[in-house]
């Protein structure tokens, strides 16, 4: 049987745009009778739909109106239609599929090839030298009662890629349906119906000893693809398919090798084709051997003609010398050479190359030819020239230009640049371009400057520098990267023009749109903008918008009694006291008189929007001390919390507004938030509080231990201490189920006392069992700034002298550092007297500085466990992460990265060079007695360790 592709495959195509529906799909094959259809836009084959889709598509209830583009495989196996059909039958035997693409040299879809193709155009002679059907029937079949929804046998024939079911009654075949019958059916809302309504009846059948002769016979003759086989008693035995039917295809292992040789060839031969760089190879005469679609389309001939040509044959005789003697030269020297050359392309244009070329040897080591990448590189060296031209003219610039090495290192600068900046030339050249830094821009600014300069080739954008005078500078910058002939970054070239006067300009009109004129906060309109989209965004992130509304309590007669003066100088202290007390994500807004609104977002719990409450009335009842008076005055404030609260912005505000007054009511200094069930609350706040209080008098808090890995090193460094809390009704609680109502009161200060004394007397324990850990505990704010909390500490080691006191660490939150520098910097160096160390936790969640950072005397930084979570699949997260790597490295910093919960988010820490790591994916936080067994059994994932 010699019979090719060409001789069997359906010409005729029919296909869909991938705009069309599933309902179109079903809609073509049933009418045509075909199989599949084709997924196409104009010439270009994007897919292929087939009846097994399409069960999957009615099994999944997809609508019809959904898109084929949704479901089609893309990835569609295409074939030469110059190939023999037994060869063509064992390539979609092996890859699995029953549909073949079919297509010419060029790779355009020309006809299509089924199983149904194969078997008609084997002919009825070709199964007369085979068995019987007993010998090629399936044993395997699904099969239905009557009663069956056809919902429950789609599911069947998907999960086990069958064609067909047969429904059967008393061991008898009474019917069946295929992925034909499915197809006809699709869209009609069928799937719930039974198999006895839909199934095709009478089934074909056919006995078991019968010859394959009939059986091939019987299927030509119905054009059918299944037939059942039954014994002398009519009872199922088997099925035979239209697949099984042609399986003598299936090649020998000497066929097998050949074709996947072929294949290979194939493969290799279209990789090359993919490749926009030039490809040829030539023997040792010069000889063209092969070349891939590149070199044949700037050579303009088809690939089949350049083989056995020489350059002579291509090119003018002295380019084609050249090309010859550089051939001669790799061979000699029998390594890769490369080189630049002017050529003059078929179509009269010319081109600058950058061609290398290497020997190519045999098995033996002899060398049998050359072979070349040769690339286009006109582009690049005319855009070099320009950027040479501009950097030899920069002197004569308005702006100011300056050009840097490759590592930001100042080379030159313009005349402009002189005058812009205050610096003379050689007060700069040979330092680096931060020497203009403002410190205005947060590290994330610049990594994102320089990867779109490395990306883009340029950076375009507003930079606030500073002069040499300490004066701000805005500028606006271009940044262009020169390369070498090779393509490496060389230099870069920054053009500037001062900006300065408009920013202010725009700066003073914003204030006077935006800002009280008096206290300089948030008016009423920027008041309104920000509550709109702190809206929005409560929204979508599902946390809490606290809508505030703030009244000063006896305003007027102080205003009355010292002058509208004083009053005016009270009202901005409130309004700086108010500004200090929230966060920078947050809004403090005057109204109007003595009137203030306040926005505070990103709440993740009740208790936390009533601790912020607190906080803010304490500040403003602190004494004022103005023009030689010492005023004391305190506040009102009602709030109301979105989305428990489901207003409009206007309904809050008003809601904010009510509560305030009925807080006035109550004695003022006073707060009230908008809610019917407030007093339930209240109680269960205090209940809980007292709970607390009761628990820990009563023992019923312990400690679970979460170990800290160096995922590198495959080693166990340390623990983190976390509180839990067996609370008699509720079971075990978490930290977030009671500690964010206790930070700002004393019982903090036992909680925390009460954590360190268990988790040094633990760690005393595992030392005396062999096992050196270093402890990690949480402090808290309120902790932190008591009086006695150094000298607490001290006692507790000496109460245990055998503890090593460097294996005690004091994690603080990043906030909570920089909320007050200059004291935690301070309890920070007598702890570290005492031979303590300091971690900053949560780092990357606040807004501290780097001159802060420089001076707290903190060892080192957690990365916040929600930007490790989604730093896979988040980009703003891993330019965070990768961010705060980069600064722990600046500043000599340790990095341990909270949360990892897979492989993958350990192997990214491990390529950013972070190395010590905790997280679920590691550890789940265990009591104590668990910890020698876990760290014995621990053993690092070996992906980590190969980085």
């Amino acid at each position: 049987m010699n019979k090719r592709l060409s001789d069997i495959m359906t010409r005729h195509l029919d296909s869909l745009s991938p705009h069309s529906t599933l309902a179109d799909a079903a809609a073509t094959m049933s009418s045509s009778r075909i199989s599949s259809v084709l997924v196409m836009e104009g010439t270009h084959l994007l897919g292929i739909i087939t009846e097994r889709d399409m069960v999957k598509a009615m099994n999944a209830e997809l609508p019809p109106d959904t898109q084929v583009a949704h479901l089609m495989t893309s990835h569609v196996m295409t074939i030469q239609m110059d190939v023999e059909l037994a060869s063509a039958f064992r390539f979609a035997t092996r890859h699995g599929i029953r549909h073949l693409v079919v297509v010419d040299s060029s790779d355009n879809p020309v006809g299509m090839v089924s199983e149904s193709d194969f078997r008609f155009h084997l002919g009825i002679g070709f199964f007369a030298h085979l068995r019987d059907v007993a010998s090629l029937m399936g044993q395997n079949w699904l099969q239905a009662t009557r009663e069956m929804p056809v919902i429950s046998a789609l599911e069947q024939m998907v999960a086990a890629r069958a064609s067909c079911v047969i429904v059967i009654e008393h061991d008898e075949p009474i019917g069946i349906v295929t992925e034909r019958d499915v197809v006809r059916m699709y869209g009609e809302q069928r799937q719930h119906v039974t198999m006895g309504e839909v199934m095709t009846s009478p089934v074909r059948s056919i006995r078991s000893d019968a010859s394959l002769t009939q059986a091939a016979a019987q299927m030509q003759m119905f054009s059918m693809r299944h037939l059942v086989v039954v014994d002398e008693y009519g009872r199922l035995v088997g099925l035979l398919s239209e697949h099984d039917l042609v399986r003598p295809l299936e090649w020998s292992d000497a066929d097998m090798v050949s074709e996947e040789a072929a294949e290979t060839q194939e493969r290799l031969r279209q990789l090359m084709n993919t490749i926009p760089d030039m490809v040829i190879f030539k023997d040792l005469e010069g000889r063209y051997l092969d070349c891939n679609q590149a070199f044949s389309h700037s050579v303009g001939l088809p690939v089949s003609t350049v083989i056995g040509k020489t350059d002579f044959d291509l090119v003018p005789q002295e380019q084609a010398e050249f090309f010859r003697a550089r051939d001669r030269d790799v061979i000699a020297a029998g390594t890769t050479i490369c080189n630049e050359e002017w050529v003059t392309r078929h179509d009269g244009r010319r081109i600058l190359m950058e061609a290398c070329k290497s020997p190519v040897f045999d098995h033996e080591g002899a060398c049998i030819g050359v072979v070349a990448v040769v690339r286009d590189i006109s582009e690049r060296n005319l855009a070099e020239k320009q950027l040479r031209l501009a950097a030899s003219v920069f002197q004569f610039a308005h702006d100011g230009i300056y050009i840097t090495d490759a590592n930001a290192k100042i080379l030159e600068v313009n005349r402009a640049f002189e005058e812009i900046t205050g610096y003379h030339r050689s007060e700069v050249v040979g330092k680096n371009s931060d020497i203009l830094a403002s410190g205005n821009h947060p590290p994330e600014f610049f990594a994102e400057m320089w990867a779109a300069l490395q990306r883009e080739g340029y950076w375009s954008g507003e930079v606030w520098n500073r002069r040499k005078d300490g004066e701000l500078l805005a500028e606006l910058l271009t940044i262009s990267a020169v390369h070498n002939e090779s393509g490496v970054t060389t230099h870069c070239v920054g053009v500037f023009t001062d900006i300065t006067a408009l920013k202010m300009s725009q700066s003073q009109m914003e204030r006077l749109a935006y800002y009280d004129a008096l206290t300089q906060l948030p008016n009423r309109s920027l008041f309104t903008d920000r509550f709109r989209i702190a809206l929005a965004q409560s929204e979508r992130s599902g946390e809490l918008l606290a809508v505030g509304y703030l009244d000063l309590d006896g305003f007027k007669p102080v205003n009355d009694k010292f002058g509208h003066t004083v009053g005016d100088l009270l009202l901005q202290e409130v309004a700086r006291r108010m500004d200090r007390c929230v966060r920078s994500g947050d809004t403090a807004s005057r109204i109007g008189g003595d009137e203030f609104a306040l926005l505070l977002t990103g709440l993740r719990s009740e208790e936390e929007s009533e601790l912020a409450v607190v906080r803010l009335l304490s500040a403003l009842s602190e004494p004022y001390l103005l023009e030689g008076h010492t005023i004391s005055i305190t506040a009102s404030l009602g709030y109301t919390l979105f989305p428990y609260d489901d207003g409009d912005a206007d309904a809050l505000l008003r809601h904010a507004d009510q509560a305030m007054y009925a807080a006035k009511q109550g004695g003022r200094n006073r707060y009230v938030r908008f809610d019917s069930e407030h007093d339930r609350r209240t109680i269960e706040q205090k209940e809980l509080l007292r709970r607390v209080e009761a628990g820990l008098a009563s023992g019923e808090f312990q400690l679970y231990y979460q170990p800290k890995v160096d995922m590198r090193k495959g080693k166990v460094v340390g623990v983190e201490a976390l509180i839990r809390w067996n609370h008699p009704e509720r079971g075990l609680l978490l930290p977030h189920d009671f500690l964010p109502l206790t930070e700002c009161l004393d019982i903090a200060v036992d909680i925390g006392n009460w954590v360190l004394k268990e988790a040094l007397g633990q760690s005393v324990v595992w030392r005396q069992a062999g096992l050196e850990l270093p402890v990690s505990v949480n402090i808290s704010p309120r902790h932190l700034q008591d009086v006695d909390f150094v000298s607490h500490l001290r006692s507790l080691f000496e109460r245990y002298p055998e503890w090593e006191r460097h294996h005690l660490e004091l994690e603080i939150l990043e906030s909570t550092a920089f909320d007050d520098v200059a004291l935690v910097s301070e309890v920070i160096h007598e702890c570290a007297n005492l031979g303590v160390t300091f971690a900053l936790d949560d780092f990357g969640t606040g807004y501290s500085t780097l001159i802060y950072l420089r001076h707290l005397p903190a060892q080192v930084l957690k990365i916040d466990q929600t930007f490790v979570r989604d730093m896979a699949h988040d980009m703003e997260s891993f330019a965070i992460v990768e961010s705060v790597i980069g600064l722990a490295a600046a500043f000599k910093r340790r990095l341990v990265a909270e949360g990892v919960e897979t492989l993958e988010q350990g192997r990214l820490l491990l390529q950013l060079g972070c190395d010590i790591a905790q997280g679920y994916g590691i550890a789940e936080p265990m009591p104590a007695s668990e910890i020698p067994a876990w760290i014995e059994h621990w053993q690092a994932a070996p992906s980590w360790a190969d980085l």
